[in-house]
C-alpha cells in the first residue's frame, strides 16, 4: 500500500504549462475540486477508484494507490483568472445552495419537510462551476470530447450549454467524495444503452453529467433559464441512493463501468480506515438484506 504524503500530488508538469480551461500559458494555481468551501474535510485520503475494485495481484507495484493531503482534493491546473474569477461566481452560488440544504437537514419540521428538502439554486453559474472543476482534474493534457464542448461554455456566459451536456442531481448524505472523469455506463434501463459520464459527488448533493438527455430516474437541472435566474430543486431524503451508486460495477452486469484511464477518485477524511468506502457499502447491503427477510 503506497501512502504518499504530498499536498500537491496532482499538478501539470513542464516549464510552460497551459491552463486547462483557457488554454493559455500561465503560472498555475491550485483548484479545489469541489470548491474548498464545499469540501467537508481538509485532511483527506485520496484513493484511485479503479484500484478499489482491482484484484490484489493487479494492485501490486502500483505507485498511485493512496495519496494524503492536508488541503483537500485539488489540482494545480488552472490559471489565476480561470480559478478565482471565472469559476468564482458559480462556486459562491453552489456554496449558498449547499449551506441551505445543510441547514434544512438540521431543522425539525413536518413529515413532508423531513422527507423532502426544497432548495433554490442559480442553475447556469453552478453548472459552469461544476464543469470547470471537472475540466481541472486532468494533469496529463489529454483532451476529451467533453473538455472540448464544456470549455467554451465555461469561458463565455453568452454561449448556451451544449445539447449533449445534461446535468442530473440527487441527495447524497455521505462523507466520501467521488469524482470521476470520462467513464461510460448504462444510462437507461438496458445494459447497452451506454452514456458518456462525469461524476461529482460531495455531501449533500451529487451531480452527474451525461451526453444523453436522461440517466436512470434522476431529475435534470433546467438549462434554458437565464443566467441569474434560480430553479428550485427537490432532494428526497426517503429515497437515498447507495453510497456507491451509480459508479460501482456489479457481478450480474446490470451495472457496468468502463474506464479509460482518466482521473477517478474516492476521497475520505484522514483517519478513516482505507476500506471505509467498502465498509459502508457492506453495511448498506446488510441492511437491505434484513429488510427483505
Amino acid at each position: 500500500m503506497n501512502d504518499k504524503g504530498n499536498d500537491d500530488p496532482f499538478h501539470k508538469q513542464g516549464k510552460t504549462p497551459v491552463c486547462n480551461i483557457c488554454g493559455l500559458q500561465s503560472k498555475l494555481t491550485k483548484d479545489h475540486v469541489p470548491a474548498s468551501e464545499v469540501q467537508l474535510h481538509k485532511e483527506v485520503l485520496i484513493q484511485s477508484f479503479l484500484l478499489l475494485y482491482l484484484p490484489k495481484e493487479l494492485k501490486m507495484g502500483n505507485q498511485r494507490e493512496v495519496f494524503t493531503s492536508r488541503n483537500g482534493l485539488h489540482f494545480t491546473t488552472l490559471c489565476n483568472k480561470c480559478n478565482n474569477e471565472i469559476l468564482s461566481k458559480g462556486d459562491q452560488a453552489l456554496v449558498l445552495t449547499v449551506n441551505d440544504v445543510k441547514y434544512k437537514l438540521m431543522m425539525k419540521g413536518t413529515r413532508s419537510s423531513r422527507t423532502r428538502i426544497h432548495s433554490k439554486l442559480k442553475t447556469l453559474p453552478i453548472i459552469r462551476s461544476i464543469l470547470g472543476h471537472l475540466i481541472a482534474m486532468k494533469v496529463d493534457g489529454h483532451i476529451s470530447d467533453f473538455d472540448d464542448k464544456a470549455r467554451p461554455f465555461v469561458l463565455d456566459t453568452s454561449i448556451e450549454i451544449p445539447s449533449d451536456i445534461n446535468v442530473f442531481y440527487w441527495f447524497y448524505p455521505y462523507d466520501p467524495m467521488v469524482l470521476m472523469r470520462d467513464v461510460m455506463m448504462p444510462a437507461g434501463t438496458v445494459w447497452n444503452d451506454i452514456g458518456f459520464i462525469q461524476i461529482y459527488k460531495c455531501f449533500p448533493i451529487a451531480f452527474l453529467i451525461c451526453n444523453k438527455p436522461y440517466f436512470k430516474d434522476l431529475p435534470q437541472l433546467t438549462t434554458a433559464i437565464g443566467l441569474n435566474e434560480t430553479e428550485e430543486i427537490t432532494l428526497f431524503r426517503d429515497d437515498v441512493k447507495a453510497i456507491d451508486w451509480p459508479e460501482r460495477p456489479d457481478h450480474d452486469n446490470r451495472r457496468i463501468t468502463i474506464m479509460g484511464g482518466e482521473p477517478a477518485f474516492v476521497v475520505n477524511p484522514k483517519g478513516y480506515p482505507l476500506d471505509m468506502y467498502q465498509r459502508l457499502q457492506q453495511i448498506q447491503e446488510e441492511l437491505a438484506n434484513r429488510e427483505q427477510q
